[in-house]
């Protein structure tokens, strides 16, 4: 029995339909209802009643249009995830007093006001996220190999202008304003492999290879740039994404191991790199050369105390500090309650981002919030990890609060992608569950 096209069935399904103010549900619900009125009148016609006596008895039980519409909008309506925002919101709060602090005591130099070019960014990163959020995520899966080679050719292209002054930037009108893609091209990667991998197949022949290659040539790109920042944010990411999409833990252990002698055997064609990469090891063997930040850095955070130093910051003390470095500035500043503060809140926003992803049904967008998060995760840890001595400065900002324009409309992009993955949680099937 097909009653797709039957007039009393399109009218009850149009009815309720009218009103849930949500559109973009308003196809699975008519599918899932038309489902329940034919296995209804199936039953019926089995019963005995004719084929249009069914169909009307089996509206009647469906119950009163308007009253199921309502409640279905009840229970679709859109979801806001605000306790997310309240960890984001205290980081990005005391990136801007830092910024500010900086400002008003002369430990940073620039043309423009960081503090006001933060405050643009931010706005423009609010719209961002607010944008994403309200789009459905779903639509930008069907891009997703789209968004791959764009990415990737972009890369290539900002590589090849860059290697006179082996800085890819590009510039927009007289302000000067520099746009580093590659440093950015992690984020566009991982939702582009979100889409790629959540209907991947990894025991199809010649699968692993695949995938390894789609992981491995971005690679090999941050590596000619060189960004290292950019390429542990991306493979860190892209095998999470990798193991969460299905691939045995002994492909995702050879990919990692594979990709990183692969990582080690390119830094060490160039000896200074490597020494460079490894030299927070023996810091103290070069206190004026490669040893210098990590020494500045550790002096900086063993004098602040349990409550700081206040704005007494030295000028000139420590390079980058609003940016790779804003967290030694701020336990120096503020004190390690405030440091202690910062790593509790970064464990509840990873926790509480990983939680929902697994709350998530969807396997597109489980993926989505784990590729962000796994970028986050990896920033936050790095960052925390080389301000204190057990890692290497690689570049790696502190996410929501070191000062990077381009950075934090990523990052607030990434937030926009968790909320509206959390907003639809309760509305979307499994992609692959509704395929087959």
């Amino acid at each position: 029995m097909e009653l797709e096209h039957h007039q009393k069935v399109r009218d009850y399904l149009a009815s309720v339909c009218s009103q849930i103010k949500r559109r973009e549900i308003h196809e699975p619900i008519s599918q899932e209802l038309l489902g329940h009125i034919q296995d209804t009148a199936e039953e019926l016609v089995r019963a005995g009643f004719s084929e249009e006596e069914a169909v009307e008895k089996a509206i009647i039980q469906m119950g009163d249009a308007d009253g199921l519409g309502k409640q279905l909008h009840r229970t679709h309506r859109p979801r806001f995830e605000w306790r997310l925002l309240a960890i984001v919101a205290p980081l990005i709060g005391l990136g801007l007093l830092a910024l500010y602090a900086m400002e008003v005591n002369h430990l940073i130099y620039s043309n423009t006001s960081q503090f006001t070019s933060r405050l643009v960014f931010l706005l423009l990163g609010v719209l961002v996220a607010i944008s994403i959020y309200l789009l459905d995520y779903r639509r930008f899966k069907s891009y997703s190999r789209f968004l791959y080679a764009g990415t990737l050719l972009m890369s290539a292209l900002f590589l090849i202008g860059s290697l006179p002054n082996r800085v890819p930037t590009i510039f927009l009108g007289a302000v000067r304003v520099n746009i580093n893609f590659i440093e950015a091209s992690p984020y566009f990667f991982i939702v582009a492999l979100a889409g790629i991998f959540s209907e991947w197949d990894w025991d199809q022949p010649g699968g692993f290879v695949k995938a390894s290659g789609l992981i491995g040539v971005p690679l090999f790109l941050y590596l000619a740039v060189p960004s290292l920042s950019a390429a542990i944010v991306f493979v860190a990411a892209g095998t999470a994404l990798a193991l969460f999409s299905g691939a045995k833990r002994g492909q995702v252990f050879t990919l990692t191991a594979v990709l990183a002698v692969v990582a080690m055997l390119y830094l060490s064609l160039e000896p200074y790199r490597l020494d460079r990469f490894f030299s927070f090891l023996y810091a103290h063997r070069d206190p004026q050369g490669s040893g210098y930040i990590y020494l500045k850095t550790f002096e900086a955070i063993h004098s602040a105390g349990l409550w700081g130093q206040g704005f007494t910051f030295p000028s000139q003390h420590l390079p980058a500090i609003s940016n790779e470095l804003i967290f030694a500035y701020l336990v120096y500043t503020f004190g390690w309650v405030v440091g202690i503060a910062i790593a509790a809140l970064v464990v509840t926003f990873i926790v509480y981002i990983a939680k929902l992803a697994g709350q998530t049904s969807d396997s597109y967008g489980r993926l989505l919030v784990i590729g962000v998060v796994s970028i986050f995760a990896v920033q936050f840890a790095w960052n925390i990890l080389m301000t204190l001595g057990f890692a290497p400065i690689t570049g790696m900002t502190l996410p929501f609060v070191s000062y990077s324009g381009l950075h934090l409309l990523m990052q607030m992009a990434g937030i926009g992608f968790i909320l509206s993955v959390y907003g639809r949680k309760n509305m979307v099937r499994d992609s692959r569950t509704a395929q087959s």
